[in-house]
């Protein structure tokens, strides 16, 4: 009988840890106003269709090649928010962006 309160503060922890999740889906492109940006677009094109995005980050990624040599790396992250005309839904994505060209869209919802 000890074990009861503790095992449902448990379920309700487990519970509200999954429903506050952000969940993001791979895309290969994105349609929007008639406008399409897919992967393997270059960053004029994205600037072109949708605009300056509302939110960008930028990472530093360090990547080995050969035995011992590491290439640094500048990722930008720029983050969208399509749809809500005339009271829509709103679709948030982040494009991924390094080499000036879009190598990665993800949805996120």
């Amino acid at each position: 009988m000890k074990f009861y309160p503790v095992a449902i503060i448990i379920f309700v922890f487990c519970l509200a840890a999954q429903s506050s999740a952000v969940i993001e889906v791979e895309k290969s492109f994105v349609r929007f106003q008639g406008e399409t940006v897919s992967v393997d677009d270059p960053v004029g094109h994205l600037v072109g269709a949708f605009g300056e995005p509302y939110h960008k980050e930028k990472k530093t990624n360090w990547t080995r090649v050969g035995r011992n040599r590491v290439v640094e790396r500048d990722v930008f992250l720029w983050f969208y928010r399509l749809g809500g005309a005339y009271g829509g839904e709103t679709d948030d994505y982040k494009f991924i962006i390094y080499d000036g060209i879009v190598q990665k869209i993800v949805e996120i919802d």
